[in-house]
């Protein structure tokens, strides 16, 4: 069986995130099961593979789904899609997208869902939404819990502290924007004397939360450090180790 996989979300081209992780581990995975996985080339599409596998549910992706559906081809979808908006958002979203001549966002992600062979949502709690905002069924669904990287465990705090010389403090990776909540985390922490670590990209699309976050830091220098991101796996993963939360 040959598997093509796909991920697009904007925002996260020039600072990748956790979805580009999960398609890289599922591809570096899937050939252990036998199992011959290729991410699609924009350029020089394939043809000859037997399934598509979407990793993220925005928008964008509704067409991708839709022909790859059309093509006869079976479509698996990782959402990465847990929502922190009120249920009324998505009740209005609902009724608004009956109301008005043409397609809508929740109209877009309402196909992916549709043409979707199976679902592979990483929580309880995210299929549950899928349930609730977009009617998806239970039966349409597999949980795949997300997990670490087996090195994280074998990891060593001294291969981040001799680099960095810091340990004892609370550790945020990912990518710095107002969702992730890094700035909230500065206030909460402040006059604590804790320190604090942040890891990964600043995030282009959110100029104001990343302009916000490097204020702060700077205001809290004694106790803030941001890092930027840090490819270097033995020194990441010895981060965590380093780490008292």
């Amino acid at each position: 069986m040959k598997v093509l996989l796909f991920q697009f979300f904007p925002p996260t081209i020039w600072s990748r995130g956790g979805g580009e992780t999960y398609l890289e581990c599922v591809r570096r995975e899937l050939p252990n099961a036998g199992i011959e996985a290729e991410v699609l080339n924009l350029e020089k599409p394939q043809r000859d593979f037997d399934l598509l596998h979407v990793f993220g549910s925005t928008h964008e992706v509704s067409g991708l789904v839709s022909v790859g559906a059309a093509m006869g081809k079976p479509v698996m979808v990782s959402p990465i899609c847990l929502s922190s908006k009120p249920a009324i958002v998505w009740k209005a979203a609902r009724l608004i997208d009956r109301l008005i001549p043409f397609p809508t966002v929740y109209s877009y992600r309402q196909k992916i869902y549709e043409h979707a062979t199976r679902l592979f949502p990483s929580s309880r709690i995210m299929a549950a939404q899928l349930q609730k905002y977009f009617g998806v069924p239970h039966s349409k669904m597999r949980i795949v819990h997300l997990g670490a990287d087996d090195a994280v465990g074998r990891a060593n705090a001294t291969d981040f502290v001799n680099v960095y010389g810091i340990e004892g403090f609370v550790l945020e990776v990912g990518r710095v924007n107002s969702r992730k909540g890094q700035s909230r985390l500065i206030r909460a922490l402040k006059g604590t004397g804790i320190p604090i670590v942040f890891i990964g990209p600043l995030d282009p699309s959110d100029e104001t939360g990343c302009r916000e976050f490097l204020g702060l830091v700077e205001q809290n220098q004694a106790q803030c450090h941001y890092l930027g991101p840090i490819y270097d796996k033995r020194i990441l993963y010895g981060a965590y180790h380093a780490a008292k939360v």
